[in-house]
């Protein structure tokens, strides 16, 4: 590959992508750029990158991508890697049988005393006894959102191989259809996009924004398939 390779990481979480990316691109990667505003993800992800030897520059933004800058509530999936945090609030976050949630998140307590599907544990967290999935709208935080298409068009360069991954649990409908709208979508090579299902997310599920994004860019990869 001739050109220099951009990376960009939306929805970073514990950084799976940049690792990927990181493996996959090696000497022509020339930077990644990783958004991540869960409180949890986004300090593991300073921590993890600082200690290691990298060759690349990976800046951690700790904004969500939007269709503007503003500041929005961001809803929390306390458990696990909270890969379900979202900034919709009727986004659906699973729960595997056996599934421990934590009694606090950032001192926030949480009660799921009244939810048949949980029990408490010993230590007076919850335990799911079995697969099931709910939205937490109560347990949520501002974060600082940027405008996707403004920030590519005035950070990447159609001189360089831009990739971009974007696992945004269910924001990525109106976020797909921003870019191409803006036409930031032109300054991106190569797609990495991972659709939240209808039964996830219902209320914002746009069929037809998939396929107008299909039928748009020429290389698309399924993320979820990762």
């Amino acid at each position: 590959m001739s050109k220099k390779i951009r990376f960009v990481d939306c929805g970073a979480n514990v950084g799976k992508a940049v690792d990927w990316a990181k493996n996959k691109y090696k000497e022509d990667l020339i930077k990644i750029d990783a958004f991540e505003p869960e409180y949890f993800n986004y300090t593991s992800l300073l921590e993890k990158y600082a200690l290691e030897d990298n060759s690349v520059p990976i800046i951690i933004h700790t904004q969500a991508v939007w269709v503007e800058n503003i500041i929005k509530d961001f809803y929390i999936q306390a458990w696990g890697s909270r890969t379900g945090s979202s900034l919709l609030a009727s986004k659906e976050q699973a729960i595997k049988e056996g599934q421990y949630l934590p009694k606090h998140y950032r001192n926030v307590r949480l009660n799921f005393s009244d939810n048949k599907h949980f029990v408490r544990d010993s230590s007076g967290g919850y335990q799911a006894k079995t697969d099931c999935a709910l939205a937490v709208p109560s347990l949520k935080f501002p974060v600082q959102c940027i405008d996707l298409s403004d920030w590519i068009i005035k950070n990447l360069s159609k001189d360089e191989h831009n990739i971009i991954k974007i696992d945004i649990e269910g924001a990525e409908y109106k976020v797909i259809e921003h870019l191409l709208e803006t036409e930031a979508h032109n300054y991106i090579d190569e797609w990495l996009v991972e659709f939240t299902p209808e039964k996830k997310a219902p209320e914002d599920f746009n069929q037809e924004t998939i396929d107008k994004f299909k039928s748009t860019v020429k290389q698309y990869v399924d993320w979820s398939h990762f």
